[in-house]
């Protein structure tokens, strides 16, 4: 069964008359006058005269369940859903549910009104607020999904966004890194020739030097050779003055 948004629960708040003293029958009386929280002071009273009485917890609930006080009606409900006697039970467990599906409790809900019917099976308001209840059930689980896909969605956007953000602060480190280093290579290169100013330099030899004479060299060879010359003259002119001619007889 579809429900539409206008659909809304069938609620049946009707009171339990039973054989009751003074207060009880007042309670009754404020409760159909529609003075809701008296009669549920006049039901509280009733039911420390009548602790075990399950009727007076059902129609204090009734009166609660009025003034939206659902926590404290679902007690009261609770408390009269064990009477023995089966119309309060089942009528306890129909409104249980009821009180239940308001508070947007809609599983728990559907539950009550299941154990109401197995009390009433003929109960077609029952039926129709488990249906009821069933839809509820249906559209929260799809809400449930939907909102757990798209947290997951987020958490991924969340994710990647930090992954970029790692990478950009990565690039943005070694670009300091890189932009450090080429500053003290300039600091280097800019203090190496002022040291170099304060060292005393070495002459270095020209290769276009090599191979030539000066002129001292030249000049000192020169009277060496001449020297020699003369000496050597003086040595051939010695032999030659000494020298005799031998002839040989045959």
């Amino acid at each position: 069964m579809q429900f539409g948004k206008y659909i809304r629960l069938i609620i049946i708040l009707s009171i339990m008359p039973s054989i009751a003293f003074a207060g009880e029958r007042g309670a009754n009386k404020l409760y159909k006058q529609g003075k809701y929280a008296e009669a549920a002071k006049e039901y509280n009273d009733a039911s420390i005269e009548k602790p075990n009485d399950t009727k007076i917890n059902y129609n204090r609930g009734n009166a609660l369940y009025q003034l939206d006080s659902l926590q404290s009606a679902l007690q009261e409900y609770s408390r009269s859903s064990v009477s023995e006697d089966r119309p309060i039970s089942q009528r306890s467990f129909y409104n249980l549910g009821n009180t239940l599906f308001n508070a947007g409790q809609y599983e728990q809900a559907a539950a009550a009104y299941i154990k109401s019917l197995q009390l009433n099976p003929e109960d077609k308001d029952a039926k129709y607020n488990l249906e009821l209840a069933l839809s509820k059930m249906q559209e929260q689980q799809q809400q449930q999904e939907k909102d757990q896909k798209d947290q997951q969605k987020q958490d991924q956007k969340q994710e990647q966004k930090n992954k970029d953000q790692q990478k950009q602060d990565q690039k943005q480190e070694q670009k300091d890194k890189d932009q450090q280093n080429e500053e003290k290579q300039d600091q280097q290169q800019q203090s190496s020739p002022q040291e170099q100013q304060g060292q005393p330099q070495q002459q270095q030899p020209n290769p276009s030097d090599k191979g030539k004479m000066s002129k001292e060299d030249a000049l000192r060879i020169l009277n060496a050779l001449q020297n020699e010359e003369k000496e050597v003259q003086k040595q051939l002119q010695r032999y030659v003055g000494g020298t005799r001619k031998v002839i040989k007889d045959w």
